[in-house]
């Protein structure tokens, strides 16, 4: 297998991940315009998301997806190409996940 081979896997792979709150996380939210401001009531911590970044977090909240299923949620409303918007997912989840708000499932 070729690195170019072993990258497309990986990536792949990333995308196929569904992704969902973590146990136990309870958000409290509060929006205006183009921000949200999130409470993680489990961990203490207040995030100030954008509008992408709040939305996706919503999706989340009523139901794991996986990159893909969030992008076609969101493409209309954000009127965004669902590739680019898909990316720019990877990195939002990948960002929460970091952030504690959101984690990819378990099998």
């Amino acid at each position: 297998m070729s690195p170019e081979d072993t990258n497309q896997s990986v990536v792949g792979t990333a995308d196929s991940r569904c992704w969902r709150l973590p146990t136990g996380a309870q958000l409290l939210w509060r929006a205006w315009d183009d921000e949200v401001i999130v409470f993680n009531s489990a961990s203490g911590q207040t995030h100030l998301l954008d509008a992408l970044s709040g939305a996706t977090l919503k999706e989340l909240e009523d139901s794991p997806r996986t990159i893909a299923q969030l992008a076609s949620q969101l493409a209309d409303k954000f009127e965004l190409d669902p590739q680019a918007l898909s990316d720019r997912l990877a990195v939002i989840c990948d960002q929460f996940d970091e952030l504690g708000l959101a984690e990819p499932a378990r099998s």
